[in-house]
């Protein structure tokens, strides 16, 4: 792997500062956050392409009904508890 001159001064300054104990340390960090990035993009495609079947399906509210009725529900359950 080779690593250019910039990268290498970043890692020798995130070791340097006690942001890690080593550059292998770095790397692994480095390695990690790209892990959970291709992760989270993957679950958002997922949650994509579930959210255009549910339209495809016409399994979908409008955003405002679907507000007002998180509201008339809260309302609802405001009435029945004692004050």
């Amino acid at each position: 792997m080779r690593l250019t001159a910039q990268q290498e001064e970043l890692l020798r300054r995130l070791v340097s500062e006690g942001h890690y104990l080593s550059v292998g340390e770095a790397l692994q960090a480095g390695l990690r956050l790209i892990e959970q990035d291709l992760a989270w993009k993957a679950d958002a495609r997922r949650k994509l392409e579930e959210g255009l079947e549910d339209v495809r399906a016409c399994r979908v509210v409008d955003g405002e009904q679907a507000i007002q009725e998180i509201l008339d529900d809260l309302d609802r359950r405001e009435r029945r508890e004692p004050a």
